[in-house]
């Protein structure tokens, strides 16, 4: 006995789940595996020389907080990641 304006509270709240799973898929995937997947090829490429290494701390570990140093910082730790490791495939593509 229900019409479909009063399911549109549960079409979005599914809606948000889906968007948070996703956004959650993405952080894993972007994160830690692009992490390991660094890690082990610059470990193969330049064997003992190699100064990569895996994600230390958990990515979600301060999931919710809005603190926008926090943020900063770590956006500024991944364009720094994605820096060495440019200089790294550009020092073995030579």
């Amino acid at each position: 006995m229900s019409c479909p304006a009063d399911l549109e509270p549960y079409k979005e709240a599914h809606n948000l789940e889906v968007r948070e799973a996703d956004n959650l898929a993405y952080a894993f995937c972007g994160n830690y595996v692009l992490s390991a997947v660094a890690v082990a090829v610059e470990r193969n490429l330049a064997g003992r020389k190699s100064k990569a290494e895996y994600i230390k701390d958990p990515i979600l570990k301060d999931y919710g907080i809005s603190d926008e140093e926090k943020k900063q910082k770590q956006i500024d730790l991944f364009v720094a990641k994605m820096e060495i490791m440019k200089a790294n495939f550009e020092r073995n593509k030579r």
